[in-house]
């Protein structure tokens, strides 16, 4: 009897100590199916997911503040390549081949359709038209900017040709005020065609830093140079009046006009 007493407080005993370690297995049992059902479902949401994703192309406007800074930007080229379609209009016009032509009429294009975009509050899809305007802008003007580069070498070496020819003229002239004259005139047009040279230079410059729209400037002011001091060292009116002819289409374009236009 003792012994049977003894046995049933040893089992309830153990009952005591067993319990709270079968109700922590319990709970425990339902999270850790909580957490494989979990890791289930997740390749099916993104798999989800994936059949949502928009392409890009298919997004809508960007964020307000993508919006901030497209317009930012907006203002800035439109100032810009306006400023560089006004400059650039000209030298197509006297200098340029088809090509140039072309390529100026779909620049004029999409300046116009990205402005279009910016009166009707669409930033980002002016900033973006606007953009691939001014690259493809950059890339006439450096076709252009060869060109001009191009002619005013061809003119500035042709002035110190001549610069050498009349100083060896001044040998054989009497010493008449025509003479006393053209000293005056040599001794200007040096210092004419040093000023040539440094806008040549200049323009070297910008063209190594992919700036065209300084470099064209600079070329054509060295070129400008050039002309005038082949109209000086010509001594009758005459022969001032064709070279003047010879190079209508280049002072025109010194004026950013195009000639006849």
């Amino acid at each position: 009897m003792f012994n049977k007493q003894k046995s049933i407080k040893l089992a309830a005993y153990l009952m005591f100590l067993l319990f709270p370690v079968m109700v922590i297995g319990q709970q425990a049992a339902p999270k850790t199916e909580s957490k494989k059902t979990q890791a289930k479902a997740a390749p099916q949401k993104e798999s989800k997911q994936e059949k949502t994703e928009v392409r890009p192309e298919e997004k809508k406007a960007g964020t307000y503040l993508d919006k901030i800074h497209a317009r930012r930007n907006v203002l800035r080229l439109k100032k810009e390549n306006f400023e560089n379609i006004k400059r650039v209009k000209a030298m197509v016009a006297n200098f340029g081949d088809s090509s140039d032509q072309s390529k100026f009429d779909k620049i004029q294009s999409e300046y116009i359709q990205g402005m279009k975009y910016l009166y009707e509050r669409k930033s980002i899809e002016a900033n973006n038209v606007l953009k691939k305007n001014e690259e493809e802008l950059i890339g006439l003007m450096e076709s252009l900017s060869a060109k001009y580069k191009e002619k005013a070498t061809q003119i500035l070496a042709r002035c110190a040709s001549e610069l050498v020819e009349a100083e060896l003229g001044e040998m054989d002239r009497k010493a008449d005020e025509v003479s006393k004259n053209m000293g005056r005139i040599i001794d200007t047009s040096k210092g004419q065609l040093l000023i040539a040279y440094d806008q040549f230079d200049l323009g070297n410059n910008f063209e190594t830093d992919k700036r065209f729209e300084h470099a064209l400037i600079h070329f054509r002011i060295a070129k400008e140079h050039g002309i005038h001091i082949l109209i000086r060292l010509k001594l009758t009116e005459n022969e001032k009046e064709s070279v003047r002819n010879e190079f209508k289409v280049d002072l025109s374009d010194s004026n950013n006009q195009s000639f006849g236009g």
